[in-house]
């Protein structure tokens, strides 16, 4: 028995606790019968992560994510697609396109351990699938565009079988703009919440934690405009800093290094598609794919392949806004008794049955599980929901429907006027490139890192050669290389399997 225990250990890769060891042997008869069978030996016995029990055999509806992920049992096999690829290409928009055309989606949900992403993602999938059966959605995409750095990567992703997975990509200029400019609301940037007050064993209380998000809320008596001038904040890089810096009320191209070393969100791409070895077919889209009147047709076409609604054209208008403008400022929750949140100027916790509050979101991003309220006058895209069909009565109420209404006019122009506000500091792929002509060390890192992130797009010289900001940083580049034969490589350490920037004389490449 100790032997085969040891096998399991060996296949499943899993750390060595008294729980799994259990978990081994009250299931070692069904491992030893599966482990034997042909079908086990013919379709799974060559994976790294082989499943230590039949997948097609499990309920994943009364399994735990812990044990399937002990186990080695991919994601439930309740996603249509795969999408995948780095955060400045479109991933804050593109899910919520597909929404619109009753598609919906799992994707990180803000977890960076692998064990919890594979848990969330778990998870959303279950809710997902319930929401197919009852013919609200009609396919299910699952959304991969964060690359999680423990040691237990390669086992997340070798867990994510699919068919066919959308590789999206763009000039990586133009990625670089984009995160320069990602706008980060300023209390996700604050230091950490007091959480002592509040039950520590309590599931979503330890997910709080841990993806460290607050939540802004408003009440009537606040001036919005007051607390939208100071709300948005953009990562910079601060001298010294090795990659890392802080953040500061306008974007600047010197957080270019910082994102370079920030692997978990961008310039991926190579390592994710080699992690992803059981997606049997990567389709390559652009980020223009799914832009202003080409994302129209595209989800027209996408749509007859997986099974989603096409787009109407009654949404046109939605699909040529910037989905991504309004990220940072939704949702909005408005507390409606302000008034009993505190005493003797100390805040009181209240039950959320106490609280009545509405929440200012968007058609983007309304979940089709959310009660929505009419009869307010809101411009598009927004729209108002609230937590139960009682608190829509209050809502009606004579005395706070016109306050209520008066309010949430004043916040979506104080919402749309930021937006304006903040777009004017955008910086541009100019910017970017003439950082790094100015900033030689930043440029070579660049380009290390490039190396690896476009080496699923090797054969692909078209849509490489098609990227105008890109050609001009080659030749940038080349120009800092003409008298350095140093180059910066991506590398993973084998002690602890995190990641490193290393620099190699350029002959000692040929051997690497």
């Amino acid at each position: 028995m100790q032997d085969e225990i040891l096998k399991f250990y060996e296949l499943s890769k899993a750390k060595v606790c008294d729980e799994t060891t259990q978990l081994f042997i009250n299931l070692a008869p069904q491992i030893r019968a599966w482990l034997s069978s042909d079908e086990f030996r013919q379709n799974y016995s060559h994976l790294t992560y082989a499943p230590l029990l039949n997948p097609k055999n499990i309920n994943y509806e009364t399994s735990e994510p812990e044990l399937c992920f002990i186990l080695n049992i991919p994601l439930p096999p309740f996603y249509d697609f795969m999408m995948f690829g780095s955060h400045g290409t479109g991933f804050a928009a593109i899910p919520k396109l597909l929404k619109l055309c009753a598609c919906g989606d799992a994707s990180r949900d803000g977890e960076q351990e692998s064990f919890r992403i594979y848990e969330s993602l778990f998870e959303q999938l279950l809710k997902q699938n319930e929401l197919k059966k009852q013919g609200k959605i009609k396919a299910i995409s699952l959304n991969i565009c964060d690359f999680a750095l423990d040691g237990d990567n390669e086992k997340l992703y070798s867990l994510m079988p699919a068919k066919c997975a959308l590789h999206i990509v763009r000039d990586p200029i133009s990625i670089l703009k984009a995160l320069c400019n990602l706008q980060t609301p300023k209390e996700h940037c604050d230091e950490e919440a007091d959480f002592t007050s509040l039950d520590q064993n309590d599931k979503m209380v330890q997910k709080i934690k841990r993806i460290g998000k607050k939540t802004l809320a408003y009440t009537l008596d606040v001036d919005p405009y007051e607390i939208l001038k100071d709300k948005v904040l953009y990562r910079i890089n601060t001298q010294n800093s090795r990659g890392g810096g802080g953040h500061f009320k306008y974007p600047n191209a010197s957080a270019c290094e910082f994102w370079a070393r920030e692997i978990t969100q961008g310039f991926h791409d190579g390592l994710l598609a080699k992690a992803l070895v059981r997606v049997e077919n990567i389709r390559i889209m652009q980020t223009d794919d799914f832009m202003g009147k080409r994302a129209f047709s595209t989800l027209e076409a996408l749509s007859a392949e997986f099974g989603f609604n096409k787009p109407d054209d009654s949404l046109l208008e939605l699909f040529q806004a910037r989905v991504s403008d309004l990220k940072c400022f939704i949702p909005a929750y408005v507390l409606l008794n302000q008034n009993n949140l505190q005493k003797d100027n100390k805040v009181q916790m209240l039950g959320f049955d106490e609280i009545l509050s509405v929440k200012l979101s968007t058609k983007f991003e309304c979940e089709l599980d959310e009660i929505v309220v009419d009869g307010f006058a809101l411009p598009s895209p927004f729209v108002l929901v609230a937590n139960s069909i009682n608190d829509i009565e209050k809502l009606h109420h004579a005395k706070l429907k016109a306050p209520l209404q008066e309010y949430l006019t004043k916040l979506t122009k104080a919402i749309l006027d930021q937006v304006k506000t903040e777009d004017a500091k955008k910086i541009t792929q100019e910017d970017i490139l003439e950082y790094f002509k100015q900033n030689k060390q930043s440029a070579m890192l660049f380009d290390g890192l490039l190396t690896q992130h476009l080496r699923p797009l090797s054969k692909n010289n078209d849509l490489i050669n098609s990227w105008g900001y890109y050609k001009e940083f080659e030749k940038i580049i080349s120009a800092h290389y003409e008298n350095d034969d140093t180059r910066f490589r991506l590398c993973r350490k084998n002690d602890d399997k995190s990641y490193v920037f290393m620099k190699f004389k350029k002959d000692d490449l040929k051997d690497l």
